[in-house]
Order: C-alpha cells, then structure tokens, then sequence
C-alpha cells in the first residue's frame, strides 16, 4: 500500500493550452481536489466536483473554436488542396505505370515461344552458300543456276519474312 500524507494535494502547476487539451485533463482553472490516501465515496457530495455543467461544457467549445480564415487565405487554402490533390493523382498514375512495365515484361518474357521446327524446300540444284543472323531474322544466301537469292526468316517463329533476288543486268 502507498505511503499517505493527508496535508498533500495535487494541484496542476501548468496550465494547459487549447491546442495542447485532450480529454481527461483538469481545465486551467481547476484543481486536484483528490489528496492522497482518499477515495471518491469517503469525500461528501458538496467537496466533490461537479462532473459537467452546461457552462463549462460552453466554455471549452468556445476556447477550442477558432475564427474563420479571411478570404484571401481561404483562397490559398484551396489552391494548396487542389494542388495536394494534383499531385496525388500524379503519383498514383506514375505508380501504376511503373507496376504495368513491370507486369509486361514479366509476362511477355523472351523465353515464352515454344521451339519451332520447320523445314524450308529449296528448288532443285539450289544450294546454300551463307547463313547471317540479324536483330529478329535469319538471313540464307542460296544460290541456284548462278542467281543468287536471300530468303529471310523470323529469328523466333521461324516462318520466311522475304526473299531477294539478285540477276545480272541483260
């Protein structure tokens, strides 16, 4: 059991300011009628503190209340929240954009094609003298009667993208 002294009360030393109050603290101009070593029921009705009153409810909305703003201010109030609300929305569209790129090249990865096996028919006594590959395409030199032709395929699907064919000049 705590230590009592019936000569000590506890009185509050700093007042509290309007934007600093919360609830359950003693307004500035009461004090700790409570002393140490006794309890709510031992005290009369007339020591104890009333518990609210329609006055000091009133006078603690009016010291909480703060004036309204002049209009000029209230006109960079609402330039800052537009502007707070523009940029709100720029972060989130930059947000989603970065999450889109990274969502199609995780699924669009390179290594998604199946591996295709296709087999080009070349005229008969043509033959083949190179072979290139470049950027998306394969490049097949053929050579067939002393034209020569290039065919170019699809690096990945393999299927023929174009042909070239060289002739001598009559």
């Amino acid at each position: 059991m705590p230590a009592t002294s019936a000569g000590l009360t506890a009185e509050r030393s700093v007042p509290a300011s309007p934007r600093g109050r919360t609830r359950g603290r003693f307004h500035p101009t009461q004090s700790c009628s409570k002393s140490f070593g006794q309890h709510e029921h031992a005290k009369s009705t007339s020591e104890r503190p009333s518990v609210s009153t329609p006055a000091s409810i009133q006078e603690n909305t009016q010291d909480d209340a703060e004036p309204p703003l002049p209009p000029e201010q209230q006109k960079i109030v609402a330039r800052v929240r537009w502007l707070m609300l523009i940029s709100g929305f720029a972060t989130l569209l930059g947000i989603a954009v970065v999450i889109g790129v990274i969502g199609i090249r995780f699924f669009r990865g390179n290594g998604s094609v199946a591996p295709a096996e296709v087999t080009a028919l070349l005229p008969k006594g043509a033959k083949v003298t190179a072979t290139a590959v470049a950027d998306d395409r394969i490049a097949v030199t053929i050579e067939q009667g002393g034209v020569v032709e290039v065919r170019t395929f699809d690096l990945k699907t393999l299927r023929p993208t174009g042909r070239l064919r060289f002739a001598t000049e009559p």
